[in-house]
């Protein structure tokens, strides 16, 4: 039944027509499918990229932090004596003379 149904649409001329425009508009359909979710893909690479970098530059400050930092007691004691640690102060803090002041944020 269903074989001469499919072989009645196949013989008309307008049918076939039809069919192949349908085929084609499902092809360009699906292809604007795969290649809508191909961006989103790279998308979501590029943001886990982001980051992925993000939190590789606060491990490389980190280990840089840890690197500067007093070996011993000895020479946290000098670096302490010396005023070594506000020669590398946060932003904000501001040295005056032998004590460090920190600075208010400016306001409009």
């Amino acid at each position: 039944m269903i074989a001469v149904l499919l072989g009645g649409i196949a013989t008309s001329p307008w049918m076939r027509a039809a069919l192949r425009y349908g085929a084609t508009v499902l092809a360009v359909l699906l292809f604007l499918l795969a290649l809508r979710r191909t961006g989103e893909r790279a998308g979501r690479l590029a943001e886990r990229l982001e980051t992925t970098e993000k939190a590789n530059d606060v491990k490389r400050r980190m280990l840089e932090a840890a690197a500067r930092r007093p070996r011993d007691h000895h020479e946290l004691v000098e670096r302490l004596r010396d005023g070594g640690f506000l020669r590398r102060a946060a932003p904000g803090i501001v040295r005056l003379g032998s004590r460090a002041v920190r600075q208010s944020p400016a306001r409009n």
